[in-house]
């Protein structure tokens, strides 16, 4: 489909998660062996892809949601972390794969997105995805879910705080007048695309 809308010359990328492969995580070497699996699997698509004009791109969410929280370890897409990425490139050094780089999931890591963004290969970082998110300790709300604005009334109830953002209240005047509850959605996904 990249390559029918004009691939690279129209700046036309293909996005994807690359997986993680538990069983041979659980071995001993196990993130070696993973990233030796993907060079086995991506150097043929990467060449494939570069044939045709076009660039693969990779997000870093570690894609927790995909496997039952249950288990030990649910990290589930080798190029969740920067250190992966890189040895990505190096083991398939063809210019066309890189990057479309998510500052949210490195903030749920608690990992700093500025450093991250000063120690890539700029490249390789083709796409941003930008998405609101925040580093807040906050014991009701966390880092996962974005604080929602409620009735004042619930929140004094159960002794919680609810969002003062004045972006929600121009939301609630311009979109949402006479609900009474507003969960508002503010660009939760622009991915460059």
């Amino acid at each position: 489909m990249a390559y029918l809308l004009g691939g690279d010359e129209n700046d036309v990328k293909v996005g994807t998660f690359v997986g993680y492969n538990h069983e041979l995580g659980n071995e001993d070497g196990g993130f070696e062996k993973n990233l030796l699996e993907y060079q086995r699997i991506f150097s043929p698509i990467i060449r494939y892809a570069a044939d045709l004009g076009v660039t693969v791109v990779y997000e870093n969410c570690p894609m927790e949601g995909w496997r039952n929280s249950g288990f030990t370890g649910t990290y589930n897409n080798l190029s969740g972390v920067l250190a992966a990425r890189k040895l990505m490139y190096h083991l398939i050094p063809e210019p066309n794969h890189g990057e479309i780089y998510d500052p949210s999931h490195d903030v749920w890591q608690h990992t700093d997105p500025v450093s991250v963004i000063k120690n890539t290969d700029m490249s390789r970082l083709k796409r941003i995805h930008v998405k609101s998110t925040r580093n807040n300790p906050d014991p009701f709300w966390g880092n996962m879910y974005p604080m929602q604005q409620i009735k004042p009334e619930w929140a004094n109830s159960v002794g919680v705080h609810s969002s003062q953002n004045p972006w929600i209240d121009i939301s609630t005047r311009l979109h949402s007048r006479d609900l009474g509850l507003v969960t508002p959605w503010i660009g939760e996904h622009l991915w460059g695309f």
